[in-house]
């Protein structure tokens, strides 16, 4: 079915170019440019212009050089009354509508209500019409039976008169041929006409134009305005009763829209469009030629991005992305406001990482991390059998001897570092002072003398002990010994150890060497301790 319609389309669209193209005319019987108008005369119109050289069809009018487009929608139609005839069978409601414009009743031409009620003569057209307007054949010599007439149009059978369309003035003046033409703005089926006492009429014609046609005769033609819908131009003044189509504007929507506007009514601007780059703005649509920004959709790219999409033609779902926790979706970029979550990254979140990468944003290398033998790295990073000595944390990559003590925060770290410190400060300024006391107390403490070389040989081994003599003094636990050589007032020397007495196993001191250089009351450089006269012990290596 659908490969046959587009077959009678193609068709449809190839007669058309070939009848511009090659200059064939329409079939006979129809005209204009797309031979859509129809012919109600003999013999039939140019098949160009619609043109009649002869008499309209019965019931069209407007022929002889005209159109014949004009077309009375009552002539041969049902009509009724709703009260009996006067006097004779003859004057039916019938007689209204059949063609005959003899005026006088005598002839049996003309309708004829009772006296002295309410009359009212109605007609069905068989289908809606917008009508045009109409004429009225009346009663020769009798102004009074259609003055105070009314005239409705209905699209219910009911007696009962619909919307009024013209009332006759009750002055209305007398014509010589008692003929009225009366407009009747309105669409409808059945067109009543009723009056409060009589009715004589002798013809009624409605007319309507014919599709596409507008004017007094109906010869302009619509085809040249861009009415909305299918709805044809006013039948008056060619005016579109449905408003505009999309891009045209002005009564006879002729006109296009104005620069920087388009669409229904000329309503949408151009600069409201989104579209990717620079594009022309057409003024019937406002089509977007290269497309859409992202977020944005339609022909004119003004819709933004729906159910849950975004981007570029609104091609990414909402759900697709992988955001760390929830995160709204803007209809642009589908932004996460919370970052991704591990093995995702980008500004939605929804690239993986590469293989040598893992971790929210994928800001960790794999080989970064301290894994036990070959890991693989997952979004995670984690190692797959732990982590080499030293190295904590599921990805191993964090410091155990760095590692902060259970219980301890960082602001206590860093208080008992600061106090640690403060200690040391303390501890080494005390010893400090205590060095530097000793210091100043043995430089006071000189001889004038030098001293001598002398021999000792001692004949008890060295003892431990403070109660020495005044004559010898031994020094304790040190691997050379050293006297004092003149008692007081003489400065100490360096004792070097000879010979081992056999004897007694002493250690014979064979000399003493006395250094010029060596201040008075100065002590030896030892292996261990010395001390001086006064009975007290320094530091070895150190001077008191």
């Amino acid at each position: 079915m659908a490969g046959e319609g587009w077959l009678v389309f193609m068709a449809a669209v190839s007669g058309c170019w070939i009848h511009h193209t090659l200059g064939i005319s329409c079939p006979i019987g129809r005209f204009g440019d797309t031979c859509s108008y129809s012919c109600h005369c003999t013999p039939t119109c140019n098949q160009t212009t619609g043109v009649c050289s002869g008499a309209c069809d019965p019931g069209w009018f407007g022929g002889n050089g005209q159109t014949c487009q004009k077309g009375n929608v009552a002539f041969n139609k049902t009509a009724t009354s709703s009260i009996t005839n006067y006097a004779k069978d003859s004057w039916t409601a019938d007689k209204v509508v059949d063609g005959n414009r003899d005026q006088y009743v005598s002839g049996n031409s003309c309708f004829h209500s009772t006296f002295n009620q309410r009359a009212m003569w109605t007609v069905d057209l068989g289908q809606q019409y917008r009508i045009h307007d109409v004429r009225i054949y009346n009663r020769v010599g009798h102004i009074e039976r259609i003055r105070t007439a009314v005239l409705s149009l209905s699209n219910s059978s009911s007696p009962t008169p619909g919307v009024n369309c013209y009332t006759f003035p009750s002055d209305t003046a007398k014509t010589n041929n008692s003929v009225y033409d009366v407009p009747c703005g309105g669409t409808g089926r059945y067109f009543t006409i009723t009056h409060s006492t009589v009715l004589n009429l002798c013809e009624v014609e409605i007319y309507a134009c014919s599709s596409g046609s507008y004017g007094q005769s109906c010869s302009n033609s619509c085809t040249d305005r861009k009415c909305a819908g299918d709805s044809p131009c006013d039948h008056v003044r060619g005016t579109c009763v449905s408003g505009c189509e999309p891009g045209w504007m002005g009564e006879d929507c002729r006109e296009a829209c104005s620069s920087g506007s388009y669409g229904q009514s000329c309503s949408n601007s151009c600069t409201d469009r989104k579209c990717a780059g620079d594009s022309p703005c057409d003024h019937v649509r406002g089509t977007c030629v290269s497309g859409c920004e992202p977020g944005w959709m339609g022909e004119d790219c003004r819709e933004a991005c729906t159910n849950g999409s975004y981007g570029q033609n609104c091609s990414h779902s909402c759900i697709d992305r992988k955001c760390a926790g929830d995160s709204p979706c803007d209809h642009i970029r589908g932004t996460c406001v919370s970052g991704c979550k591990p093995g995702s990254m980008d500004e939605d979140c929804r690239e993986a990482c590469d293989i040598n990468h893992y971790g929210a944003n994928c800001d960790k290398t794999c080989a970064s991390r301290h894994c036990v033998g070959n890991s693989s790295c997952s979004a995670t990073g984690n190692c797959d059998r732990g982590c080499d000595t030293g190295w904590a944390q599921a990805d191993c990559t964090e410091d155990a001897r760095c590692v902060q003590p259970a219980g301890y925060n960082a602001n206590q770290l860093a208080v008992a570092v600061v106090l640690v410190f403060v200690a040391g400060d303390v501890v080494g300024a005390i010893v400090s002072a205590v060095i530097w006391r000793r210091r100043n107390r043995c430089l006071h403490k000189t001889s004038e003398s030098r001293p001598t070389t002398v021999s000792l040989v001692p004949t008890e081994p060295p003892q431990a002990s403070d109660d020495v003599g005044p004559e010898t003094r031994p020094y304790d636990s040190l691997n050379a010994v050293s006297y004092d050589a003149k008692m007081k007032g003489e400065p100490y020397c360096t004792v070097k150890s000879g010979q081992t007495n056999a004897k007694t196993d002493a250690t014979v001191l064979t000399s003493c060497d006395v250094s010029d250089s060596i201040a008075a009351g100065t002590y030896e450089t030892l292996d261990n301790t010395s001390r001086g006269t006064d009975g007290e012990y320094s530091e070895i290596g150190k001077v008191k």
